[in-house]
């Protein structure tokens, strides 16, 4: 969550504070929800568990990897 949220914390000209608080607040709804929805979809059978278990890290964690790339400082 801290490489996610590190490039959405740098705020812009017209942006302030709080819009870094507020993504940062709504990506870690976001993940968590996730978490709780593959989590479901692993006990149910319809996905394996192992895979369920890490599509949520493996998923923020290539949008955090996109995000620091393309992340102008």
């Amino acid at each position: 969550m801290a490489l996610f949220g590190a490039p959405l914390a740098i705020a812009g000209p017209r942006t302030g504070t709080a819009w870094g608080v507020a993504v940062g607040l709504g990506t870690t709804f976001v993940f968590l929800l996730l978490v709780q929805l593959t989590k479901a979809i692993g006990a149910g059978g319809v996905m394996p568990p192992l895979i369920a278990a890490w599509l949520p890290n493996v998923l923020f964690g290539s949008a955090a990897v996109w995000l620091l790339k393309t992340t102008r400082t």
